[in-house]
């Protein structure tokens, strides 16, 4: 069942566990440690512990292994020790991956771990932000106006007033939307130099656009602005949760992996399945 866990939070496949399967050509009825189930494939899992008998596992385990898979309507086998392997056992592995004979056995060494496991691993990395923010809300902004925009709004007597308006877009000469301030200082963005107190200056250019005062579209060539910048520091922690429990390494090594307690307790077993 602890090996089952294992490659289920290893692997993220469909795994049953303690499974009874009968054989194509012998009839036989095997028993066993688990399935792995993929769409196009199974996978037998056969788990030892020598740790009582202080051993490891041999070459006769691994061919064991071997005829059980000659008789089941299995692809692989993946084979799990608490105590690592022998190397005829390790050499007989490696030749069922080329015999095209054999079906493949691959080689896991599954145990409880221990604080050795844990060296040169890293369990907390820090990220130190420090970014530059643009600070709209105190930006100051100059509408330049078109010389006919500049008219219109002395003919309605803006000229001597105070107008507040809120601008969420600009619009074409048919009132239709042309273009969001979202999208202008997002495709626009203010240039910064990465320096403290720092103000960028610049202009968006507005073509043929214009701005909505009161019902009615003043044309407008673009707004002069002066924005400043804040500098925002941020720590990101990122740290390994829960304390390990399994050692999980395969033969070549391209598996080498710790399971916590905080994984294994989100393994539940129900009617032969393992789920998470």
């Amino acid at each position: 069942m602890i090996v089952s866990a294992a490659f289920k939070l290893l692997l993220g496949k469909d795994i049953d566990y303690d499974q009874r399967l009968r054989g194509d050509y012998s009839d036989t009825v095997y028993q066993l440690d688990g399935i792995v189930n993929d769409a196009d494939s199974k996978k037998m899992i056969e788990a030892k512990d020598y740790t009582l008998d202080d051993k490891k596992v041999g070459r006769g385990d691994i061919q064991k292994l071997q005829g059980a898979l000659t008789d089941l309507p299995v692809n692989t086998g993946l084979f799990a020790s608490a105590t690592n392997y022998t190397k005829p056992a390790i050499k007989y592995a490696e030749s069922s991956l080329k015999n095209p004979m054999q079906k493949p056995i691959e080689l896991f060494h599954i145990r409880p771990s221990t604080e050795q496991d844990e060296t040169g691993r890293i369990n907390k990395i820090v990220v130190n932000m420090s970014m530059h923010v643009a600070d709209y809300s105190a930006a100051k902004y100059n509408f330049i106006w078109t010389s006919e925009g500049r008219e219109e709004l002395i003919k309605n007597d803006y000229a001597s007033k105070q107008i507040k308006i809120t601008i969420d877009e600009f619009y074409d000469k048919n009132g239709e939307p042309l273009i969001s301030i979202y999208e202008l200082t997002k495709s626009y963005p203010p240039g910064t130099t990465w320096e403290k107190n720092f103000i960028s200056k610049g202009c968006w250019v507005i073509k043929e656009g214009y701005v909505r005062i009161d019902g009615t579209l003043y044309p407008i060539k673009g707004i002069e602005y002066e924005i400043p910048f804040r500098v925002t520091e941020d720590e990101l922690v990122i740290e390994s949760e829960g304390i390990p429990r399994l050692y999980i390494k395969n033969a070549d090594c391209s598996i080498d992996k710790l399971i916590s307690d905080k994984d294994l307790k989100k393994v539940r077993f129900n009617n032969g399945r393992v789920e998470i």
